[in-house]
């Protein structure tokens, strides 16, 4: 239980972190923020792993130790080669911070009721999240001209943010809480389904309906597309296959979402700026083309591709340390090596999920690991076009969930 509360101390320090400095500019903030992130899990680390060889207990495997070290590999290896030294050291500790925060939260939540809390805490984060995201709404609506002025002569991003008025929440980016918010609501809708009580499905109704605001506000077009045709694909294949069966009553709350998310969609869209995405968008995908043309073996250094990228970039819009495509990004980075352990990944995450479902029998733990199932693959999908998988304060999300999906398929192992 001690650990429980170190890891749930740190998720929500990493949620509320980025509101701690609110003079720094979004680099310096994002550094100092990583670095004491990484120096909260290496100590929960030592202690934790000293506790576990004291005991002599083995860890449980996640079945994706092969990929996972083989990209620390890579990664670790293009340090040799970077295009900065000091950008790859940085995103080699937070990268080994979240490998050694994902296995302590893998032991963690391989007992049932800390798995159970957990869920709560994230849910009760995730309705922060997007409390803080509707919010956001509110307050750019009331910024003067004068302050977009003086935004657009000095910071770039903040410019961006206060003329396109997309919800950023705690994360700093509308895209990074796009893809937050794809993990949260269907963990939101699983909770709604298992709980029997009235008064608390209605609490997390409202969460629900917050999350899906937030989720448009973010004005993310290609997040709120991928992340309804991949929902809608992979429960139509769990359907098909018959691994699950909707009950009436759960068809009916589907629907009304379904019509919920076609009419705000359909508001939102109207407002959507797609100039303003598309531009850069084409920029950003030149760019990375070039990056990887230049070594596509060895790649040009973990977490440096800003500087890898620089002696290609013909404009404002392809500037960026983020070319919104995660796998093409690992590819310009760690080489064929990377890329191979990221793929390899995939493919694991497949033969696990497959594994799992059919281990599970029916019940609560069934529906928590297809929510775990869609959010996953909804976050994958959604980096194609998105880089949540590699920012430190979004990637941490990710190998929470990680876990999360894992930890229904544990083994027992040395």
């Amino acid at each position: 239980m001690l650990y429980l509360a170190g890891i749930i101390f740190i998720f929500a320090f990493r949620l509320w972190i980025w509101k701690i400095f609110p003079g720094l500019e979004s680099a310096m903030k994002d550094d100092l923020s990583n670095m004491i992130i990484a120096s909260l899990i290496f100590t929960l680390a030592i202690v934790f792993f000293i506790h576990q060889a004291l005991r002599r207990e083995g860890l449980f495997k996640s079945t994706l130790e092969g990929p996972l070290a083989l990209f620390i590999a890579a990664a670790a290896v293009s340090l040799v080669w970077t295009a900065d030294m000091a950008s790859s050291v940085k995103a080699l500790i937070m990268l080994l911070a979240q490998v050694l925060f994902f296995y302590i939260l893998l032991q963690v939540l391989a007992v049932e009721y800390q798995r159970r809390i957990f869920i709560w805490v994230f849910f009760i984060g995730s309705v922060v999240v997007a409390g803080f995201g509707i919010n956001d709404i509110v307050v750019l609506n009331q910024v003067s001209p004068e302050a977009v002025e003086a935004a657009r002569l000095s910071n770039k991003s903040l410019y961006y943010i206060l003329t396109h008025k997309r919800a950023c929440s705690l994360f700093g980016w509308p895209n990074v809480l796009a893809g937050f918010l794809m993990l949260s609501m269907p963990l939101t809708a699983a909770l709604f389904i298992s709980l029997r009580d009235l008064r608390f499905k209605g609490i997390v109704a409202v969460g629900g309906l917050m999350m899906v605001a937030a989720f448009f506000l973010t004005f993310s077009f290609l997040g709120w597309s991928g992340f309804l045709i991949t929902s809608g694909v992979v429960l139509g294949w769990l359907i098909y296959r018959r691994i699950i069966v909707i009950p009436a009553i759960v068809a009916r709350y589907l629907a009304v979402g379904l019509v919920l998310a076609a009419v705000l969609f359909t508001g939102v869209i109207l407002k959507k700026d797609f100039g303003g995405s598309i531009t850069p968008r084409k920029e950003y995908a030149r760019v990375v083309r070039a990056v990887i043309t230049e070594h596509p073996f060895r790649g040009n250094g973990f977490g440096a591709y800003r500087f890898a990228s620089m002696k290609f970039v013909t404009s404002m819009d392809g500037e960026t340390a983020f070319p919104h495509n995660a796998y093409a990004q690992v590819w310009a980075e760690t080489g064929l090596p990377g890329l191979a352990a990221i793929l390899w990944l995939l493919a694991a995450l497949f033969l696990l999920a497959r594994s799992t479902l059919r281990r599970l029998g029916e019940g609560k733990d069934k529906i928590f690991f297809i929510a775990a199932l869609v959010g996953l693959a909804a976050y994958l999908v959604d980096n194609i076009n998105s880089f949540t998988m590699l920012k430190p304060n979004a990637a941490f999300f990710f190998w929470v969930w990680l876990a999360l999906f894992c930890s229904y398929g544990l083994q027992r192992g040395a």
